[in-house]
């Protein structure tokens, strides 16, 4: 299948390039990559690329992290053990990174609808063991996965205690 593409210019101030380039780093990705992944996902989803972004509808406040993670997931037959970083938590869920991962991986993953997500926070020997769900996925070079963490996880206020939740554990 062969791919048009389509170049452009984008004129930005340097405090918004700055800005811009702090958070490529912070994906592990170009400025330009960034930039075609927030058009290409508006326009995928329908959405005018000049719309404010959606109102946020989480239960819970995500906080940014970059923890070392290993990921249990079930694809097919076979229990793929592989590394991963989390790059944002919440009670409700995270958001993960996995690198160098093939396109056939990525879609058995995509369609495992399951993980174990094993990590420490920082500062804990003991490592957290959280059963999510996958809600989403996205594959461009890096796959990055959304998951929700499912609510009768035995982890709950270990992971409250970190994320300074109400209802902390001491």
């Amino acid at each position: 299948m062969e791919l048009d593409t389509v170049s452009m210019s984008i004129t930005l101030d340097d405090e918004t390039y700055q800005a811009l380039q702090r958070m490529a780093a912070r994906s592990g990705t170009t400025p330009e990559t960034l930039v075609s992944g927030i058009v290409s996902g508006r326009i995928l989803e329908g959405r005018d690329p000049a719309a404010p972004p959606c109102r946020e509808r989480r239960l819970h406040r995500r906080r940014a992290v970059s923890l070392p993670a290993v990921l249990q997931i079930e694809t097919g037959r076979a229990l793929q053990c592989r590394p991963a970083r989390i790059l944002d938590l919440s009670l409700g869920g995270m958001k993960l990174r996995m690198r160098d991962i093939s396109p056939e991986l990525a879609g058995g993953i995509q369609s495992a609808g399951t993980l174990e997500a094993v990590f420490n926070l920082p500062g804990s020997t003991s490592p957290l063991s959280l059963t999510c769900d996958i809600r989403r996925t996205e594959w461009s070079r890096s796959l990055f996965l959304g998951a929700s963490i499912r609510a009768d996880n035995p982890e709950g206020p270990i992971l409250r205690a970190f994320l300074g939740q109400p209802g902390s554990a001491p």
